[in-house]
């Protein structure tokens, strides 16, 4: 499934126009918070830089009202599902993060 729109982590400085031909919603992060776990794949269509997995979901969660409900849900879904999640490591994101109520209340959600 092919998403609405992008989301894309970017520093708070980074105020370059994206030319894209799609959506594209963008949200700042300081210069720590921006590096933190990010770790560099190489792609056939070069290197592309991700977050861990758990930072994601975290995100997600904090973005939730520019990323919508359905989706959020979602993405919790397919986390709950994943052999290797690291449930910990994700509520150590989560309280960091401030979150930490909302991430258990979605989790709960998300084993019904």
């Amino acid at each position: 499934e092919e998403p609405e729109k992008l989301s894309v982590a970017t520093l708070k400085t980074d105020r370059s126009k994206m030319q894209l031909n799609f959506p594209v919603t963008r949200h700042y992060y300081s210069d720590l918070a921006f590096d933190q776990d990010m770790e560099v794949i190489d792609t056939p269509y070069g290197p592309l830089r991700i977050y861990a997995l758990e930072r994601s979901v975290c995100d997600t969660i904090r973005f939730r009202d520019d990323i919508g409900s359905k989706a959020v849900g979602s993405i919790v879904r397919s986390y709950m599902r994943q052999e290797n999640r690291q449930m910990e490591r994700l509520l150590a994101y989560a309280d960091a993060m401030r979150v930490g109520k909302i991430v258990r209340t979605k989790l709960e959600e998300g084993k019904e």
